[in-house]
């Protein structure tokens, strides 16, 4: 499920490499001629040359649906204004948990027996020392979960107080450890 290699990257806005509907797009906001915050947007859709985005998150926190803002640019304004079109060609979005229970559920089913039984024997600093913190487990999710590449449903459930895709990965980390623990006690 999970066998393949990712293929993202942040790419200039071109009349060859235009963004489509569903693609996520990012500028920077300007005050007072300095690059302040970072804005991710989804397209929404394209129309003639013109493009419609939805503000999705900034300095890669996602907004809760109602705050987040539409905006229709025409190519020229993109490029004027800098955007960069996320070129990801991994093709996985289908693989994406929507839910919290839905990423501990994946990241179950990829362990082995073993590796299960070893990790019901920890306690959660153990655990996160040996899997989370090192970066495996918690890059491994950031990574494919698409935390770094436009999974806003599975950030926004997370219930914490500073959600970013570090902050969600060490959450999920955590709520994989919990799940494990309390199935074998209540094996």
């Amino acid at each position: 499920m999970y066998d393949y290699e990712l293929s993202a990257w942040w790419v200039d806005i071109t009349e060859e490499c235009l963004p489509q509907r569903n693609d996520l797009v990012r500028s920077w906001e300007i005050i007072n001629n300095k690059k302040t915050n970072n804005i991710e947007y989804l397209v929404l859709d394209v129309i003639a040359n013109d493009f419609i985005l939805q503000t999705m998150a900034i300095n890669g926190v996602p907004l809760k649906p109602k705050e987040r803002k539409t905006q229709r640019f025409s190519l020229f304004g993109l490029q004027k204004q800098e955007f960069k079109l996320l070129d990801d060609k991994s093709n996985d979005k289908s693989n994406w948990p929507k839910t919290v229970e839905e990423a501990v559920k994946i990241l179950y089913n990829l362990f082995e027996a073993t590796q299960i039984k070893e990790i019901e024997q920890m306690n959660w600093e153990d655990f996160s020392f040996n899997h989370a913190e090192l970066g495996s487990l918690g890059n491994w999710i950031r990574n494919y979960f698409g935390l770094w590449r436009g999974n806003f449903d599975l950030m926004l459930d997370c219930d914490i107080a500073e959600i970013n895709a570090d902050n969600v990965s060490t959450h999920i980390s955590y709520c994989f450890w919990e799940f494990i623990v309390d199935k074998k006690v209540t094996n």
